[in-house]
């Protein structure tokens, strides 16, 4: 789905590349991160990935369908490592009283990688013309007591969102080979 540069998007994608045929579909107001989902042609079984469109990956989509029917779940979020390293001793406190320091600690987390393997009929739910988050949709169903796993990314996975970031993708896929090249 497209809005911001949606003219450019729909003519880069106008032509096949490798028999791919990519379809464009606009949105009209912004839709959110997964609410213009509801323009789409959904089937009514199965599962969909969604996935931002400004990331460079090397998710296995595979392995995360798999992991994603195993766990039966209805919406599968892919992971990506994030690290938090503090350069400072953090104190424990109890009220004004210091209970224990911890030197230079690191935290390590799992963030939202923007890549959703999601079940039709949860797609299919999406209210039309209705701005809808991706966070907002994995909350409701955590609320609702839908499944929601997650799939840690082996593997490359880039925000290509910002200039520096896209400079920082195109200089890796210069050196990287297992990524095809489309000019």
């Amino acid at each position: 789905t497209v809005n911001y540069l949606a003219e450019q998007l729909e003519e880069h994608f106008s032509t096949p590349v490798s028999g791919v045929d990519v379809k464009c579909v606009r949105e009209t107001v912004p839709l959110g991160t997964i609410g213009s989902v509801s323009l789409c042609d959904i089937p009514e079984s199965g599962d969909t990935v969604v996935m931002n469109s400004d990331l460079l990956t090397s998710v296995s989509f595979e392995d995360m369908y798999f992991h994603h029917r195993s766990e039966k779940a209805d919406i599968t979020i892919a992971a990506t490592p994030y690290n938090i390293s503090v350069p400072y001793a953090i104190l424990a406190t109890d009220g004004s009283r210091v209970k224990s320091l911890e030197e230079k600690p690191s935290y390590s987390f799992y963030a939202n990688a923007g890549i959703y393997m999601i079940s039709n009929s949860l797609l299919r739910s999406i209210p039309a013309e209705t701005r809808t988050d991706a966070t907002d949709l994995i909350e409701s169903a955590i609320a609702s007591g839908l499944k929601v796993t997650y799939f840690p990314i082996n593997g490359t996975w880039i925000d290509i969102g910002s200039p520096a970031d896209y400079a920082h993708a195109q200089e890796l896929m210069r050196q990287v080979t297992d990524f095809p090249s489309h000019s």
